[in-house]
């Protein structure tokens, strides 16, 4: 019975070795052929497929105009077969021999339905910030600053004197003993000035009053710590810190964690924005690095991430940075700091300060060394009294009261010499100068946080290969074949099976091969490889 049918097409941009297919119905791509039809006839007998030939009376010239078919067989349950012509064979005039191969694809494609497997690649169809982060394996490129800003900004106008002694800096005598500060014992107080002249006139009150061992340290502190702006200072500009406590500043750091661009390139896929193709480095300025990754932050709808800054009032200070909500989304734990990603600041500056031990010996001693001059000169003055009204006889040591002059001048010399050992002895140096000097003096005695992500050459480069190709997805799922406007990419694994239907199992192993060997699947094919498109998702 001849009544089979056939539509030669042309200008079917799909491809025999299936990169690029279409997700349209048996009825979509029978229309898609009747719109580039070059020919047709409905008087054909059986077409068999499995023959890979049909003849066809079309002229030669008219044949070779196409490069797409699709046939029905009536009594084959009125089923149309799309194939792609091989070969176009001239018999005679009006008469060609056309060679194809059947599109499995597009024959079968609404024959079968997906099955949960294991998905390799696709486009998602949700893309929130941070919510697709396996590793891409991809080169990233160096990583450059986008910008940078510091908190917890300290400089002197920031930070005061501090002073760590067991005698009060107020009278210079009255013994203070010890206290507590962030819950550690110490054997001495803390006292704050308010300026730097009143940390010098009470150096000076100390020192004379014989005292200045009693300072144990002297060092600037930031004022959030020491509770500066809040306590209140005596007639000499002194106050005593009482911290028994941890003092701690609640900041937002500067991450944004819903960013849009890198550099001035507008990123279309949101994985741009998790590591390893950004990131957010903390700096304490002084050879310490944390790197935060945004991703990992529970963000609380400010779309900013914030740290907690905690500190204890000791020499050089101990100051601690820790992030809030890291890496810890599980909503019932009752947590907010992580400290295993804390950041210790640098040491500020501990000063140094003249404690003068000539002056301090002279000062303590002043009574024994008076009475001890005394007592030479007089020594002096008995042996020259009695060397007077001696007779002479040719020697000092034959005369009476040369042993008391002697012993007068030997008294003598050796407080002198006391005194010129102790005037060798240097101005001692209290304190020690730490690596945080000329980072405080440089005002970046602080954090400082930097957004680095891969260069912009790298981000466009690397968001194309997402619009064409999708995330990693690494998962067991039911795969996406249409969650975007223009096209979906699929790659399954290398043993998976995309679905089941009625599909015959020679095709249905090629419709596998195609889904492991990863697939452009196209919604409409007059966009087929257009990939400027803005593929959205749906």
């Amino acid at each position: 019975m001849m009544n089979s049918k056939i539509i030669l097409a042309k200008n079917i941009h799909i491809d025999r070795d299936y990169v690029d297919v279409l997700s349209y119905t048996e009825s979509q791509m029978l229309s898609l052929c009747q719109q580039n039809q070059v020919a047709s006839a409905n008087d054909f007998s059986f077409l068999d497929y499995s023959k890979k030939t049909i003849f066809v009376e079309f002229s030669y010239d008219l044949c070779l105009q196409a490069n797409y078919i699709s046939f029905q067989n009536p009594y084959y349950s009125n089923k149309w077969f799309f194939a792609w012509i091989d070969d176009v064979i001239y018999k005679n005039d009006g008469n060609c021999e056309l060679r194809f191969t059947v599109d499995a694809w597009s024959t079968w494609f609404d024959y079968w339905q997906k099955k949960a497997c294991f998905v390799v690649r696709e486009h998602v169809s949700s893309d929130g910030y941070g919510e697709h982060t396996i590793d891409e394996g991809l080169n990233t490129g160096p990583h450059i600053s986008n910008f940078s800003t510091d908190f917890g900004s300290l400089n002197y106008l920031d930070c005061h004197i501090v002073m760590s002694t067991t005698i009060s800096p107020t009278n210079g005598t009255s013994v203070v003993g010890g206290g507590t500060y962030g819950g550690i014992q110490n054997g001495a107080k803390y006292f704050l000035f308010d300026n730097t002249n009143n940390f010098n006139n009470a150096l000076d009150r100390i020192a004379s009053n014989g005292n200045s061992a009693s300072i144990v340290a002297v060092f600037m502190a930031p004022d959030w710590l020491t509770g500066y702006n809040d306590v209140s200072f005596d007639s000499n500009g002194i106050a005593e810190i009482t911290s028994t406590y941890v003092p701690k500043e609640d900041i937002s750091i500067a991450i944004p964690l819903n960013p849009t661009k890198i550099g001035d390139y507008v990123v279309k896929n949101k994985k741009l924005f998790t590591f390893p193709f950004c990131s957010y480095i903390i700096s304490n300025n002084s050879g310490g690095a944390l790197e935060l990754h945004l991703e990992d932050f529970k963000d609380d709808g400010t779309h900013v991430a914030s740290a907690k800054i905690y500190g204890v009032v000791c020499p050089g200070c101990s100051i601690r940075l820790v992030p809030q909500n890291y890496k810890i989304h599980s909503d019932t734990l009752n947590l907010e700091d992580n400290n295993e990603y804390g950041l210790t600041l640098g040491k500020f500056p501990v000063c140094g300060f003249q404690n003068d031990a000539y002056t301090n010996w002279l000062t303590q001693s002043s009574v024994n060394r008076e009475l001890g001059t005394l007592s030479s000169i007089s020594n002096i003055g008995v042996g020259l009294g009695e060397m007077a009204t001696s007779p002479a006889t040719g020697g000092l040591t034959a005369i009476p009261g040369v042993g008391k002059i002697g012993g007068g001048i030997s008294g003598l010399i050796g407080n002198e010499v006391s005194k010129w050992e102790h005037s060798f002895n240097p101005i001692e140096a209290r304190g020690n100068v730490n690596s945080g000097d000329v980072t405080y003096a440089m005002s970046k005695l602080c954090y400082s946080g930097y957004f680095m992500t891969i260069k912009e050459e790298y981000a466009r480069r690397i968001d194309q290969w997402f619009n064409r190709f999708g995330y990693k997805i690494n998962e067991i799922k039911l795969p996406n074949i249409k969650t975007r406007p223009y096209w979906n990419f699929l790659e399954i694994g290398p043993d998976e099976c995309i679905g089941y239907g009625e599909v015959p199992s020679n095709f249905m192993s090629t419709i596998n091969n195609i889904c492991r060997k990863g697939v452009t699947i196209w919604h409409n094919h007059a966009n087929l490889g257009n990939y400027s498109l803005d593929n959205y998702i749906i």
